[in-house]
């Protein structure tokens, strides 16, 4: 069975909001977009605002949906992820049990 996930980037002022999440989780220990699993019948958009909103108590709206990555365990499929960006959001930042650590990282174009 193939999960489906999301990944959100938010940018603002050319910064990124990067989390470093804990360990034991998948991508435990790497910095990242905040991001997780669909909920059954949920869009990836819905599930990226959620995420976002679950972990960062930020709340944003309309993000843009930039691709996928997909990811194998050998030749199987085993997660499929979609990626967003967010430029619009509004809230105070806050820490939740799965995140080590928030960083504003400055954009840089490579």
């Amino acid at each position: 069975m193939v999960i489906h996930s999301t990944l959100c980037y938010l940018i603002k002022d050319n910064k990124v909001l990067l989390q470093r999440k804990s360990n034991e989780l998948f991508g435990g220990g790497k910095w990242n977009g905040p991001g997780g699993k669909l909920k059954d019948n949920e869009d990836p958009k819905e599930c990226a605002v959620r995420e976002v909103l679950e972990e960062t108590s930020v709340k944003i709206s309309d993000p843009e949906k930039h691709g996928f990555l997909k990811f194998f365990k050998g030749k199987e499929l085993f997660t499929v992820s979609h990626i967003f960006v967010a430029n619009k959001f509004e809230g105070e930042f806050y820490f939740d049990e799965n995140l080590k650590e928030l960083l504003n990282y400055k954009v840089r174009v490579i």
